[in-house]
């Protein structure tokens, strides 16, 4: 449970990823173009790593590509600091959404298991936290009703820009069925905007560590824990 707001700089980072996404996501779409999900994963990264080095900060955030995605499901790693030198790791699998707002590859029919599943045996492994993170831009404003966000903030619909959604909520997403028997295709409207939140929550609110459940690492930490990933690589595929 998020119980509070936490105005920082990283704060204020998150926010303004989001905004460009979701502009950028939406430049693109208005002449029918898909921005690439790898590039604005990249993008991000560079952009978080930037700001470490740029700026004092009085919470520190660290991002890396995540490890071996086809086995653990990540795409992005994000640490964020909430006690010195204690780091709670999210592992976020990206997915950007397409100009006819659908998202093409949250399922993947033929696969012995799906990305929301290898996710969760990264949660039991570690202790992360798993998330589906959705790149989105519109046409136009999807409402024009302000939403709040977990943090209790008022936010205009362009911090969806890098959205968060359960694995839980997209697993019943993804299993929904034509009444021919195919899968659909998850949308925009699936998730959103009851079923999901903006990433900034990740680094704007106290979060209730009695709830969240999640295991607290010291940053030199990190790279050791990847390499146990790595060694049990083998028992997993």
């Amino acid at each position: 449970m998020s119980i509070q707001i936490e105005e920082t700089l990283r704060c204020k980072l998150f926010d303004g990823i989001a905004s460009k996404v979701w502009n950028d996501i939406n430049h693109h779409h208005k002449v029918k173009i898909d921005m690439p999900e790898i590039g604005i994963t990249s993008q991000i990264i560079a952009d978080i790593l930037t700001y470490r080095i740029n700026f004092e900060k009085n919470f520190d955030v660290y991002t890396n590509k995540a490890y071996d995605e086809n086995t653990y499901g990540g795409d992005i790693d994000v640490f964020v600091e909430t006690d010195p030198n204690r780091y709670r790791w999210f592992a976020l699998q990206a997915k950007a959404l397409k100009h006819n707002k659908k998202y093409d590859t949250i399922r993947y029919n033929g696969k012995s298991r799906q990305q929301w599943e290898s996710l969760r045996i990264l949660e039991n492994m570690t202790g992360c936290k798993g998330y589906y993170l959705l790149y989105n831009g519109m046409h136009t404003a999807h409402s024009l009703k302000l939403n709040t966000d977990s943090c209790y903030r008022m936010f205009a619909d362009e911090q969806f820009g890098c959205s968060l959604v359960k694995l839980n909520k997209v697993e019943e997403v993804a299993n929904k069925k034509h009444p021919n028997g195919n899968y659909k295709t998850p949308s925009y409207d699936d998730f959103h905007p009851y079923n999901a939140q903006p990433w900034r929550t990740l680094v704007c609110c106290y979060l209730d560590k009695g709830e969240e459940r999640q295991t607290l690492y010291a940053l030199e930490d990190i790279e050791r824990i990847v390499k146990i990933i790595i060694q049990r690589k083998k028992t997993l595929t």
